[in-house]
């Protein structure tokens, strides 16, 4: 009787401890985050880089929802594409490094209307993010963007 009640209390801290780990995890990495993001196609940068914000909002134990709000870029006019919104993006934590896992979705943008966004895998390390996006258009004409932020 003593076995099955010892094994049990393990079971149960086992189960909370893994629990609260995951928690903090999707806590930990929420927050805003100030960097700069450069708008670049085919390795050539357009426009001039700009600081910006990225905020990551806990939705539960493992995901987090990624946004980069006002998204735009300065070609000598500054083009304002709208707000980029990832939700449910997972993450996991290694050491002192977590990962936010690819995800892709189709979303609408100002001025040039559906793309898709694909979110490689990106890291946070000691409060410092570095995230890297692709957008892709169709219409009216197929480009490939990339879009790379650092910050903390």
């Amino acid at each position: 009787m003593k076995k099955k009640l010892l094994t049990a209390i393990i079971a149960f801290i086992a189960i909370t401890m893994s629990s609260s780990a995951y928690a903090q995890v999707s806590q930990e990495a929420a927050g805003t985050y100030n960097g700069t993001l450069t708008v670049s196609q085919d390795g050539n940068t357009m426009g001039k880089p700009s600081t910006e914000n990225v905020y990551l909002t806990a939705t539960d134990d493992s995901h987090v929802t990624l946004e980069i709000r006002n998204f735009s870029f300065n070609m000598g006019t500054v083009l304002e594409l709208g707000d980029i919104v990832i939700p449910e993006v997972e993450i996991q934590k290694e050491g002192n490094v977590i990962t936010i896992l690819p995800k892709e979705l189709k979303m609408t943008l100002n001025i040039v209307g559906e793309v898709t966004v694909h979110l490689n895998t990106s890291t946070i390390v000691d409060k410092k993010i570095v995230l890297s996006l692709n957008v892709e258009t169709i219409f009216p004409v197929e480009l490939f963007i990339d879009v790379d932020f650092e910050g903390t």
